[in-house]
């Protein structure tokens, strides 16, 4: 299981054929010298990217589900949160009207659906998902941090700590 982050790039609008060349609209949350060429034009309230999910090499989410990907970790963390607490948890993506929702199936599976299946439905081993979960939330905040010299994501360290240790 794979999560990577990416940040777009500031002031470039999508054409229609982005995903032909992701690569040029998009930067790996690691590629430190390409983020730094753009880190004033950053928009931190509302900081774009994509979060990329790939399991048994099938893309599960991928650019096209592109948002304001702070929000998009903080919400992942608060559906899976809800999900270890009731079974289910889901949310609608901060800026369209996409759903996104986890739901066990039994103690080894859960199911993940993205837009009521329209852009994914998924049978995904629960725990290697959840981990893979919290290592790229935990990724995402510390570079966070470390770009933007930011503590607002402090909240969603002790969340992910948290969630950790409901888990053992």
């Amino acid at each position: 299981m794979k999560i990577e982050t990416y940040l777009k790039k500031p002031d470039l609008i999508l054409p229609g054929n982005f995903m032909d060349e992701p690569n040029k609209y998009f930067i790996h949350i690691d590629n430190e010298n390409e983020i730094e060429k753009y880190i004033h034009k950053f928009d931190l309230r509302y900081l774009d990217g994509a979060i990329v999910i790939e399991w048994n090499y099938k893309i599960v989410m991928d650019y096209n589900m592109w948002d304001s990907v702070n929000w998009l970790w903080g919400f992942l963390m608060n559906a899976l949160e809800e999900y270890l607490q009731v079974g289910k948890g889901g949310f609608l993506f901060p800026d369209q009207p996409i759903k996104f929702e986890m739901i066990k199936v039994n103690s080894y599976y859960m199911e993940l659906k993205i837009g009521e299946g329209r852009y994914g439905h998924f049978k995904l081993p629960s725990e290697e998902f959840i981990h893979a979960l919290l290592n790229g939330a935990e990724h995402f905040y510390r570079r966070y941090k470390e770009y933007f010299n930011s503590h607002d994501n402090a909240f969603y360290h002790t969340k992910i700590a948290a969630i950790r240790k409901h888990l053992y």
